[in-house]
C-alpha cells in the first residue's frame, strides 16, 4: 500500500527520497537493528545524524545547528507534517513494549479496531463485566450482569499523555531516535496499563463475594487453604492468587522454609515472595500511582484475591490502534502552553474493561 501524504512540501520530499527507505531506517533505529546503507552496515551516530538531517529537510531547517527560535518557528509551520511521519514508527514501538508487559500479555484480550468499528466480546460463562468509563482522570466503573454467550463492548475513550520535551531534546540534538520513539510510546503504554490496573483494582470491590470465600486481617493457613479450594471447587478450574509484590510476601509467613522446594527459596531470595503457593500460581499486579503527588496507588497493597483460571482473559481493551501526535501553540488556553516551550500532545483511543468470575476469593491483610 503506497502512503499519501496531506501535504504538496511533504509528497515533493518524498518524490526525491522513498519514503521505505526514510521508513525503515526510522523502523530500524528504533528497534536497535543494524544499519545497512549501500550494501554496508553503519554506526548508529551516522545513522542518527543522517535521519536527524531529513527531519529538517522536512521542517524546512537549512542550518546545522538550528537555534531554539529557528526549531520553534520551523515545528509551528511543519509539525504537524513530522508527526505524520513518525506516528507510524511510534505505533510500532508502542506494539513493542505491550508485547513485553507480561501481565499484559496473560490477563489483557486486545482488540484494534479502527475508528467507528465496533469490536464485541462473548462472554464465556455467567460473570460480571466492570467496566470503566472515563472522562478526563476521573473513572466510573459501571457493574454489568452477564450470562453465558452474551455480547458486550467496551467503548473507547481518547487519551492524552504530553511528549513536548522529549521532541524538543531530538531536535537540538540533546537524545538520539530510539530514545525520541521509547519516551514518547512509553508515554502511552504508562496511560493504558495504568487505566488497565485502576480498572482491576476497582472491579473486584463491585462484585459479590461468598462470605465463605472471605478472609480479613492475620493470615491463617488452613482457613486460606480452604479458600483457594473453595474458589477451584466452584467454578471448576484451577485458581491464582493476585496481588502487589507487598501483598504476595505476606505469603512468605505461611511458608515452612524447611519443605520449601529449592527454586522457591531461590524466587523467594530473588525477588521476595514465592513464585507459587503449595501448587497455586502467584500473579504480581506491578503496583503504580494514579497521580503526580505519589498518594493513590492503582491496586490496594492489603487485597490478596484468588481467581479462577479461565481461558478467556479478563481484562478486555479495545485500542484505536494508531497514535496521533499535535502541538499545542496556543499560550493561556485551557490544557494550553504558559511560555515560550512549545507544547506537543500525543493521544490514542482506547476502552478498558474488566470480565471477572462470579466466584473469587479475597483476603484483607493487615495495615
Amino acid at each position: 500500500m503506497i502512503k499519501v501524504f496531506s501535504t504538496e512540501h511533504l509528497r515533493n520530499i518524498f518524490a526525491e527520497t522513498p519514503y521505505e527507505s526514510v521508513r525503515n531506517l526510522m523502523f530500524d533505529l528504533a528497534m536497535g537493528n543494524d544499519i545497512v546503507d549501500d550494501g554496508k552496515v553503519i554506526g548508529k551516530q551516522e545513522a542518527n545524524d543522517k535521519l536527524r538531517k531529513f527531519i529538517y529537510q522536512i521542517l524546512d531547517i537549512h542550518e546545522e545547528k538550528p537555534s531554539k527560535r529557528t526549531l520553534h518557528r520551523a515545528m509551528r509551520k511543519h509539525g504537524e507534517e513530522l508527526f505524520e511521519v513518525i506516528e507510524e514508527v511510534v505505533d510500532l514501538k508502542i506494539e513493542e513494549g505491550l508485547r513485553e508487559n507480561d501481565f499484559f500479555v496473560q490477563y489483557v484480550d486486545r482488540r484494534s479496531i479502527a475508528n467507528d468499528d465496533i469490536i464485541e466480546f462473548v462472554s464465556e460463562d455467567d460473570t460480571l463485566l466492570s467496566v470503566a468509563k472515563v472522562s478526563g482522570q476521573h473513572h466510573d466503573f459501571v457493574l454489568q450482569r452477564l450470562g453465558r454467550g452474551e455480547r458486550f463492548t467496551v467503548k473507547q475513550e481518547v487519551y492524552g499523555a504530553a511528549v513536548g520535551a522529549q521532541i524538543d531534546r531530538y531536535l537540538v540534538g540533546q537524545e538520539d531516535w530510539a530514545a525520541l520513539v521509547n519516551a514518547v510510546a512509553k508515554a502511552f503504554q504508562t496511560e493504558l496499563i495504568n487505566q488497565i490496573y485502576a480498572a482491576f483494582g476497582d472491579a473486584y470491590k463491585k462484585l459479590p463475594a461468598s462470605p465463605t470465600l472471605i478472609g480479613n486481617n492475620t493470615l491463617v493457613k488452613d482457613t486460606f487453604d480452604e479458600i483457594i479450594t473453595e474458589v477451584e471447587t466452584i467454578n471448576g478450574c484451577e485458581a491464582v492468587i493476585v496481588g502487589t509484590k507487598t501483598a504476595l510476601k505476606k505469603l512468605n509467613a505461611l511458608t515452612d522454609v524447611d519443605w520449601r522446594a529449592q527454586s522457591q527459596k531461590e524466587s523467594v531470595a530473588n525477588t521476595g515472595r514465592l513464585g507459587t503457593y503449595e501448587g497455586t500460581e502467584l500473579v504480581e499486579i506491578p503496583q503504580r500511582y494514579l497521580d503526580k503527588s505519589l498518594t493513590q496507588k492503582a491496586f490496594d497493597d492489603k487485597i490478596l484475591l484468588i481467581l479462577p483460571v479461565i481461558e478467556d482473559k479478563f481484562v478486555k481493551v479495545v485500542d484505536q490502534g494508531e497514535t496521533e501526535i499535535y502541538q499545542v501553540t496556543e499560550k493561556g488556553e485551557e490544557n494550553g502552553r504558559w511560555d515560550d516551550v512549545m507544547k506537543y500532545e500525543m493521544t490514542r483511543g482506547f476502552g478498558v474493561g474488566v470480565q471477572l468470575g462470579r466466584y473469587f476469593g479475597m483476603w484483607t491483610l493487615p495495615a
